[in-house]
C-alpha cells in the first residue's frame, strides 16, 4: 500500500504504522516532509535500530542514504531527540499529526466533533 509515492509500514491486522515525536521541541514529521512519518523504509529501520533515530549524524547518513526525497538542506531533525514513538491508525482512517510546540498526536477524524454550518438539523 502506497501513500504520497512512499510504501507504507502496514501490519498483518491492516494498521498502518506512524511514527511522531511525542516530546516537545521539534515536530519529526510536522516540520519536515509529512512522509518522513509514515514511510515504511523508516519505520523499519526504527523498529530494527531505534538509538539511530538519537543520533542526528547516524540518522541524517541513513536518510541521506536512503530516502530519496530526502534533503540535509531542507531537514530539522531535532525532533528526534527525545525519541520517537511508533503509533497505528487502521488503514482507511482519516486522520492528521497534529503538533503543538513540537509535541507531535495523532486526532482521528470522527464527523461527529466536527461542526458544519448549512446542514439542517434533524
Amino acid at each position: 500500500m502506497k501513500c504520497c509515492g512512499v510504501d507504507l509500514y502496514e501490519t498483518e491486522n491492516g494498521l498502518i504504522g506512524v511514527l511522531i515525536s511525542p516530546c516537545f521541541g521539534a515536530g519529526w514529521s510536522t516540520w519536515n516532509d509529512r512522509r518522513l512519518a509514515f514511510d515504511k523504509r523508516i519505520i523499519e529501520k526504527f523498529l530494527k535500530d531505534p538509538c539511530i533515530f538519537g543520533n542526528e549524524l547516524q540518522l541524517d547518513k541513513f536518510l541521506t542514504e536512503n530516502i530519496d526525497y530526502y534533503s540535509r538542506e531542507s531537514y530539522y531533525l531535532g525532533g528526534t531527540r527525545d525519541g520517537l514513538r511508533l503509533e497505528f491508525v487502521p488503514k482507511n482512517t482519516r486522520f492528521i499529526i497534529e503538533e503543538y510546540d513540537g509535541s507531535e498526536s495523532i486526532h482521528i477524524f470522527n464527523p461527529d466533533e466536527w461542526i458544519i454550518f448549512g446542514e439542517e438539523e434533524e
